[in-house]
């Protein structure tokens, strides 16, 4: 006999416990569900849908509440993770039904098929089950999970695509094309079919959700962010440049670092989109800039060396300048030694197309020890940045002194401007001044600028000297 029904408020409330992104994931996800129900409605295979579309809808929007039992260090799969960690992940879709349970004092599995209680508890359950049986929990295949399921399946994996860690919109036609793929594996491919018929249909309503994010993010202020230290001149002591940092802040993580999000994001194709999207908001920002003053700034901005590797990323980069009518060699593209590894990549070519593309380029360099230096002469970089970490031994280690000697010598014979970076004291500065460094960057030569500190700052101030 089942127990009391499912108290949707008590349910609304146990989600206000998520995690942030994971409430708004859940959101999206029940419009998501909205729209598909509302493609699939006149299907005769669709019977539920003219009866209890309402409820089906409500009840995807609680597809992840089992989250609320699992260690927020797990709340999303992670394929580097080991055998343990990816089970506890595993276990939030049988541990949403054990939550509801209590918090309803119900039995979801005494209820009818058609009631609002089973379509819970299948979106809890089988959101991650998939077409070919390779899914979980319990490995489902095709008529075996219910329509409920593969339609949380579907909202998750569109949620998943296009919106998921996502600060920006991302590329329509290559998050079409992922959930194509998916269609007759991971997801029931009459379904897929379905929900992208017409294809403008869709398209619009994945832009009408992202417009609601964009507002949501300029309201919460969460998302990508950047700041921009000031580099000094410091033998004529004048400003020079600018080097921008980006962060993501996170509403549950706080302000998460690049040396925290950029090691993962790099294990997927999530760090070139990054990168892009960095520097589209790089071009908006001097476009905005322009508007205001006469003067062009150069800012300097790290992407992921990786990407070079990729086919289309020097190309859709040298798109940007004449887009946004940026100033050529106003923006100077850095990138880590540590990402120039990969086999048969070209990096010289690389590098000559970006600095004929109107961009400068430059390597960040010397944060261990092991170097790519003997390469230097090879790769047409205009720049050469030296990691904050080795920067700060400079004023308490010989060696580290006469290696930075050394650096510039190197540097200085190929034409190639250094810039130390992590200059924090005064100290630090007499070194580098002994050995005739022009550039630095640190806290000595100012705060670190928000991006509309900056754009004020230059339109008020005069900007760069």
């Amino acid at each position: 006999m089942a127990g009391k029904r499912i108290s949707r408020q008590k349910l609304n409330n146990a989600l206000k416990e998520l995690p942030i992104p994971v409430q708004e994931h859940c959101k999206r996800c029940r419009m998501i569900a909205g729209f598909i129900v509302e493609k699939i409605n006149v299907e005769d295979w669709f019977f539920d849908a003219k009866l209890n579309g309402d409820s089906i809808i409500a009840a995807v929007a609680f597809h992840d509440v089992g989250k609320l039992r699992i260690p927020k260090e797990t709340l999303y799969y992670d394929a580097k993770a080991g055998d343990d960690k990816n089970a506890l992940y595993r276990s939030h879709a049988e541990e949403g039904v054990n939550l509801i349970d209590v918090t309803c004092e119900t039995d979801l599995a005494g209820f009818g098929e058609r009631s609002f209680e089973s379509y819970v508890m299948r979106a809890v359950t089988e959101h991650h089950e998939r077409i070919d049986g390779s899914g979980f929990p319990r490995g489902l295949r095709g008529d075996e999970i219910s329509i409920v399921g593969r339609i949380a399946a579907l909202a998750d994996a569109i949620d998943n695509i296009f919106f998921v860690g996502a600060t920006e919109s991302r590329d329509f036609a290559e998050g079409l094309a992922e959930l194509e793929r998916m269609a007759g594996t991971a997801l029931d491919p009459e379904l897929v079919a379905k929900t992208l018929e017409p294809r403008e249909t869709f398209e619009g309503f994945i832009g009408y959700i992202d417009t609601k994010n964009k507002n949501k993010r300029k309201r919460d202020s969460y998302g990508l962010q950047f700041y921009f230290s000031p580099v000094q001149n410091i033998r004529e002591n004048e400003h020079m440049a600018w080097v921008a940092e980006y962060v993501i802040n996170d509403p549950y993580y706080g302000i998460l670092r690049p040396e925290s999000f950029i090691p993962v994001a790099e294990t997927s194709s999530q760090m070139t989109k990054l990168s892009k999207l960095a520097l589209e908001r790089i071009c908006l920002m001097l476009d905005r800039i322009a508007e205001r003053s006469d003067e062009h700034p150069l800012v300097s901005v790290h992407i992921t060396a990786k990407a070079l590797a990729t086919k289309t990323f020097v190309s859709d980069l040298c798109k940007l300048i004449p887009k946004y009518e940026i100033k050529k060699h106003t923006i100077c593209l850095v990138f880590d030694e540590g990402g120039l590894t990969v086999e048969g990549v070209d990096y010289a070519a690389k590098f000559a197309e970006l600095r004929d593309g109107g961009f400068r380029v430059a390597i960040s360099t010397a944060a261990s020890g092991a170097t790519l230096l003997t390469d230097l002469d090879r790769l047409p970089a205009d720049y050469l940045f030296i990691d904050h970490r080795f920067t700060g031994r400079i004023a308490t280690n010989p060696n580290t002194f006469g290696m930075a000697s050394g650096i510039l010598d190197i540097a200085h014979n190929l034409h190639i401007s250094v810039v130390f970076l992590g200059v924090d004291n005064r100290a630090i500065e007499v070194e580098l001044l002994k050995m005739r460094v022009k550039y630095a960057c640190g806290a000595l030569y100012g705060r670190a600028l928000s991006e509309r500190e900056l754009v004020n700052h230059i339109a008020t101030d005069g900007g760069d000297d």
